[in-house]
């Protein structure tokens, strides 16, 4: 994204998501790992820059899945929303060494996008981010 982008464009890059959908419908993956971010930024645990993928990081993906699982069939993997959040504009994906990840598999650091970071330390923007969208895939 060329320039800083706006409060307003942000929650509409997370009303646009680039979701995949499957026979079930659209899958939560990436909003539900926006979700367990901003809930991060609110506990003060969201790190400056990058976001390491880590087993906490994982857990608690787990459990914001929980919420919606009744509607789904497939396993919460997180390393899905985690590498592919990158094709929405929040953040790089990046490899063990910081180089750019090609694949999920291999991706294991998310460099956040400063924008994107700002916003989430805002507690207003939280929670308008929060709030339903129309056309919200959760």
């Amino acid at each position: 994204m060329g320039g800083m982008a706006t409060a307003d464009q942000w929650l509409a890059k997370l009303a646009r998501l680039k979701v995949y959908r499957a026979k079930g419908g659209k899958a939560p993956h990436k909003p539900l790992l926006l979700l367990v971010l901003l809930e991060m930024a609110e506990q003060g645990l969201l790190p400056p820059a990058v976001l390491p993928l880590t087993p906490e990081l994982a857990f608690r993906f787990c459990t914001f899945w929980n919420i919606v699982a009744h509607r789904r069939t497939q396993r919460p993997d997180v390393r899905m929303p985690f590498h592919h959040l990158e094709s929405d504009g929040f953040w790089s994906a990046l490899q063990e060494d910081g180089k750019p990840s090609p694949d999920d598999r291999l991706t294991r650091l998310a460099a956040l996008d400063p924008g994107f970071l700002a916003l989430a330390q805002d507690p207003a923007w939280r929670k308008k981010a929060r709030s339903p969208q129309p056309g919200h895939p959760i």
